[in-house]
């Protein structure tokens, strides 16, 4: 008899459970669905994700900047040495996802020159002859034409790629300890793995300094011309002055092809400036000489407005 009793607890117990489960499964259910959406974000390290989003969205390429930076918070309770434990995690982090955004980036890359091969702004070669160069990509026979996101990714890939053998060596070398460093090695790091104050620190420098060049004007020698030109836009570094005149003019011509391309490409969608997210505008700026660090979000858009509108006259 007793027995009987224990297994009938028992079996009361295990239906009560279930009936818990069941509700609570549904309260959750219920929940989850009358909650709004949280918005789904980009996979940067994804390639497949990442071409999917460039058909979307044809003007920006948010897997060529750097990753989200989160730093744990310190208090003054905070045991010091597991604070610091925690900030090197939060940099290895950061560092990993980064190089993992440039292999991404590379796959894509690939693949959109393969599409799009014998697209003329693709084409490494400068000068007008090239535009007639390479037959019809496999994309153009079909109506398809290369986005801007597509053209920033594939050069700025590129250029990432170039930069990630000697970041390899100063990871493996120094791991988390590598943002100690990194300050006075800003140009040789790829841009995916670039601190926010490494990115600000260069562009507020490149602002200092435009602001204190004269204007290039037609005027002027042509050594002045593209000594003040190159420095407008950042284009050499400390040692500027004794650059030669062959390195300057070569910098400063790619340099206005590369803004010409950019801007053909920003043109073809409607109110461009407008559909830029903040670290696409932000670049666009620094590119054209014309960032300033108290700058609106509608003081930006006008500039570049201003800037695009100006080089169509042209």
């Amino acid at each position: 008899m007793m027995k009987l009793q224990v297994t009938a607890l028992q079996s009361y117990k295990r239906s009560l459970y279930r009936c818990f489960v069941d509700q609570y499964a549904f309260n959750s259910y219920r929940m989850v669905s009358t909650m709004p959406a949280k918005p789904i974000q980009l996979q940067l390290t994804d390639a497949s994700k990442i071409e999917e989003a460039l058909e979307v969205d044809r003007l920006n390429a948010p897997s060529t900047f750097p990753p989200p930076l989160t730093l744990p918070e310190k208090s003054e309770s905070a045991n010091q040495l597991k604070y610091l434990l925690k900030l090197g995690k939060a940099y290895l982090q950061f560092y990993k996802s980064g190089t993992k955004q440039i292999l991404a980036n590379r796959k894509v890359s690939k693949s959109i020159k393969q599409r799009f091969a014998g697209d003329a702004l693709l084409n490494p070669v400068a000068g007008p002859s090239t535009q007639h160069l390479g037959e019809a990509s496999p994309a153009t026979l079909h109506g398809e034409q290369l986005s801007r996101a597509q053209y920033q990714l594939v050069l700025r890939s590129a250029i990432d790629s170039k930069k990630l053998p000697v970041f390899g060596l100063l990871f493996l070398v120094f791991g988390e300890w590598l943002p100690l460093l990194v300050f006075f090695l800003s140009p040789l790091l790829p841009g995916t793995v670039l601190l926010p104050k490494q990115i600000l620190s260069r562009r507020q420098k490149r602002a200092r300094i435009a602001r204190k060049v004269a204007l290039p004007t037609g005027g002027m020698p042509e050594r002045q011309f593209l000594l003040q030109s190159c420095r407008q836009y950042g284009l050499v570094g400390p040692f500027a002055s004794i650059t030669p005149t062959s390195i300057l003019n070569g910098r400063y011509v790619r340099h206005q092809m590369y803004l010409a391309q950019d801007s053909k490409l920003l043109a073809k969608q409607a109110q461009p400036v407008k559909l830029l997210d903040d670290l696409e505008l932000d670049q666009a700026l620094e590119e054209r000489g014309l960032w300033h660090p108290e700058q609106t979000r509608h003081h930006k858009e006008t500039s570049l407005q201003k800037w695009l509108q100006a080089q169509t006259r042209h």
